[in-house]
Formats: structure tokens, sequence, C-alpha cells
């Protein structure tokens, strides 16, 4: 059994290994963190930290997915005491007083745990103060008589009124100050807070450590309404990385896309496996008879009438001016491939990775996302607003263009298995700052038979 711990600036990795020696601990978590987790049975996963902002948050469908699982989720102290009051009702734990408060309603927005803080070689070192943790010491200094309720409340107010970044207590209670708080006793509630430093958030991980030291784990009681898979959940999980290339940990979808924008000979791979995820036949099925069959299930759903000599009107969406004049069993056929898409009950990425894992294909692309992500980060450093997905679509479709040797990419971008513009900048973005830095080669991708 393993306990997978997500923490950071609440409290640092020794303090948690102290009271779960055989924990492993991660760094706040983040969007795709979860479905990366090789979970075996008994594995338990705790959320303490987690990162926003610039960087995607947990999703709560990924908590869901492993509670449904039988992986017990516990949350507590900040991101981890969000998800929990959200998701509690589908078998989430929630720990400690900050939980309690979200669950409650008391307290509601997510800026109540938000704080700055530094990166992991700074030891998460936090810049600013949560929300939630200063309406507590607030209270604690009210409630003990330090302040009145119009100190109180000034001191709220003012806190609220302040980014979570820029939120000290020194600046909360200068800007009360500004607002007709007495300076004296600002002076008396700053140094009550330096001499006590009561950290509600440290208290609450404590304490979730506590319970889980306990061995707590069962699995988590199942919600009354199961999470259907959608189509984002499935390409998170295809998100998540499976392989380490010089230290760069890459994904499968990763992997494809970089297939899909550099192979050459993608669009006859992608045409074969749609045709054969179609029709249900073999890898090994003759191309003509692949090709009869899949026109036979666009008749028995009533896509295409007995007449076969005629293309019927809706498959002409798909198709430019010179193609609908194909004949109409091979320009059908093409609108089939191009109108194909993504859905939860589609298998993509599993069949293309059938087909290409081992190869020298699939290493070269392997080798692609790793330079990309270097690359990027390398970017990221001489300019930290930099993002590949703000790249303009006209600029995307624009390189994409010249690599394909085509004007306008709408339906090559089809052909070779993107949804469109969207998915285009979506995944293939990360690659463009790498093919304008570095050209990229193309490499032979294995076709196939179709």
């Amino acid at each position: 059994m393993t306990t997978h711990v997500f923490a950071g600036p609440t409290i640092e990795a020794d303090a948690i290994n102290e009271r779960l020696p055989h924990a492993v601990v991660h760094p706040p978590v983040r969007h795709g963190d979860l479905l990366a987790l090789h979970l075996g049975p008994g594995d338990r996963v705790a959320i303490i930290d987690g990162v926003f902002f610039r960087t995607g948050a947990i999703r709560h469908k990924e908590i869901v997915h492993l509670l449904q699982q039988g992986v017990p989720v516990w949350g507590a102290s900040s991101m981890g005491a969000l998800r929990a009051a959200e998701l509690d009702r589908f078998g989430m734990r929630g720990v400690g007083r900050i939980y309690r408060l979200y669950s409650s309603g008391v307290v509601t927005g997510d800026d109540e745990v938000a704080v700055l803080h530094g990166e992991a070689d700074d030891g998460y070192r936090q810049m600013s103060e949560a929300l939630v943790a200063v309406r507590l010491a607030i209270r604690r200094a009210r409630v003990t008589g330090l302040l009145d309720f119009d100190a109180e409340r000034r001191l709220v107010k003012a806190a609220c009124a302040l980014s979570f970044g820029d939120r000290t207590y020194r600046r909360i209670v200068a800007d009360a100050v500004s607002d007709g708080l007495p300076s004296a006793v600002g002076e008396s509630f700053l140094g009550r807070v330096r001499h006590e430093r009561v950290d509600a958030k440290r208290a609450d991980a404590h304490l979730l450590l506590h319970h889980l030291g306990r061995d707590e784990g069962a699995p988590p009681e199942a919600a009354s309404q199961r999470m259907p898979m959608t189509s984002f959940l499935l390409r998170w999980q295809r998100s998540a990385p499976t392989i380490r290339v010089a230290g760069v940990p890459v994904s499968d979808l990763a992997t494809l896309t970089a297939a899909q924008v550099f192979g050459t000979g993608y669009e006859a791979l992608h045409r074969r496996i749609v045709l054969r995820e179609l029709t249900g036949l073999p890898v090994d099925t003759d191309p003509a008879e692949l090709a009869g069959s899949a026109l036979r299930v666009a008749q028995s759903r009533g896509l295409i009438g007995p007449d076969r000599d005629v293309l019927p009107e809706g498959f002409h969406y798909w198709l430019d001016g010179p193609e609908r004049q194909l004949p109409p069993d091979e320009a059908a056929l093409l609108a089939m491939v191009r109108s194909f898409r993504w859905a939860p009950n589609v298998r993509v990425v599993e069949p293309v990775v059938e087909a290409l894992a081992g190869t020298e294909a699939w290493t070269t692309a392997q080798r692609i996302v790793a330079r990309a992500v270097r690359c990027n980060e390398k970017l990221a450093t001489l300019r930290p607003t930099f993002n590949p997905h703000y790249i303009a679509d006209a600029r995307l479709r624009a390189w994409v263009g010249r690599r394909w040797g085509v004007a306008e990419p709408t339906f090559a971008l089809l052909d070779r298995g993107f949804g469109g513009q969207a998915d285009l900048r979506v995944r293939g973005a990360m690659f463009a700052p790498l093919d304008s830095v570095e050209p990229v080669e193309s490499f032979p991708v294995p076709s196939g038979h179709v």
C-alpha cells in the first residue's frame, strides 16, 4: 500500500515523512497528476496543496475517476480542502477546520486558500497569506479581546480587497489603518500574529497525516450516480506520461501528435485505422474488403442510400470541389474518414500505439516531444509570459500548411486525424516554437495497406 501526498507551501516533505515514513511526497497537485499515478491495490491519495493560475488546477473529474476506481482520496488545508468540500458527496474525504468551513458554506471562494509561493528549489517558500487563515487569525484576536468587532470588520475588509499574491499581514494592517483602524490596534495585531504564528492550513495538514497514520484507508463509499466517461477525461488519461525521454515525461497522446504533424504517410495510417475501427475487422484485412465493409456500415446506418452511384449531399461538406468529382465510393470513404471524431467509446490513440509501438517512427516522435518540451521550457525562462498555446490560429495554420505543402490546411488537418483548428491549437501548438528554432525533419510513418 502506497500513500501519495501532494504538498508544497503548507507543509514540507520531511514533516510528512516523519509522520508517514513510506509516503511518496509529490509537488502541489496539478491537472493530470492523478491520472499519471500508477496506482495499485490499497494505494491512496492525499491532496494538501495544488497549483492554479498559470497552470491548470486539478479537475474534479480526475478525482472522481480515482474514487470510482476504489482509490481513497483525502483532502485538507488548501486545494485539498476545497476539492473535498466539492466532492465529498462522491466519496472524497475532507479533514480539518478549513474543509469544514468550505463544506458548511461559511467560505466559498477559491482564493480563500490561494497563496503566492516559490518553486521547489526554494522550498515552496510562502510569500503571502491565505485569506481563510487570515480570517481565523483575526477572529482569534477578537475572541481573546485584542480586537473589537469594528477592528475585525476593517481587517477582514482589507484582506478581502487584496489579490492573493499581495495578501500579507503588514499590507492588510496598512490598508485597514488607511480605512480608519487605529494604528496602535494594527501594530498590536501584527505583534500577535508574529508571536503566535498559528497556521490553520498547516494544522489541518498535520491532522490529515494523523488520520492517514491511523490507516483509515477503507475504500470510499460509491456515489449514488457514477460519473460517465467523457471525451475530456479520456483525453486527460491519454495525456498522462507513459515514458521518460532524456528526462522528459512523454505521453502517448503527445507522441501521436508529433507523428501527425511531422510524419510522412500518416494520412494513410489514419485512414486504415479509422476504417478498421468503424468496421471492427482485423488489422490484416484486405484493403478492398475493408473499404467495402466500411461502405456497407455507412449504408446500414443510413448515411448512404442503396444507390451508391450518387454521393449524398451531406458528404459534400467534407470535400473540396475536385474531390466531389471523385467516384462516389471513394469520395464517401474520404468523407467518412474526415468526419470521424473522438468519442468516449471510440479507441483512437490505442490503435495508433499498437500500430507504431516499437517502430523507428514512434521512437522518433517521442524524441521530438522531448525536444519540444525542452525548447518551450527554455523559451519560458527567457520570456516568462511565453506560452505556445497563445500562438495565433492564423500562424499555426500557415505553419502546418508549409510543412504539408498545402495552401489551406482545413482538410489536411482532418486527413491527419486532427479534429480541426481547435484540436491543432490544443495538441499541436507545443511543436511550433521548436520547428521555428530548430527545424524538425520529417520522418516516414508505416502506413499499412489502405
